[in-house]
């Protein structure tokens, strides 16, 4: 249960979380979870765009290990989102983009 967003490599550039909500709207979707790669941004804009909306928001991430395993991890709330962001980030190796 996931779809990425503009954030993630396989992720089509257009989709934004906005995008993402109104398109589930329209084909009745009522829970989603954006769970991009090592990226939680999206997840938590979509999560608090989906206050003004009929659809609910799992919070999560998709990590990935050193042997290309990927792993979805969901949360119960955006601190903990948070603290796996910033744990993330502080474990990326520091490449150019």
């Amino acid at each position: 249960m996931h779809i990425h967003s503009a954030l993630s490599a396989c992720g089509d550039d257009v989709l934004s979380p906005y995008l993402i909500l109104e398109q589930a709207e329209k084909k009745k979707v009522n829970l989603i979870a954006i769970t991009d790669h090592e990226a939680i941004d999206h997840d938590i804009l979509a999560y608090q765009l989906s206050k003004r909306k009929s659809i609910q928001v799992i919070l999560g991430v998709k990590l990935t290990t050193k042997e290309e395993v990927h792993l979805l991890a969901y949360f119960p709330d955006i601190e903990s989102l948070w603290k796996m962001g910033e744990k993330i980030k502080n474990s990326l190796p520091k490449l150019e983009n």
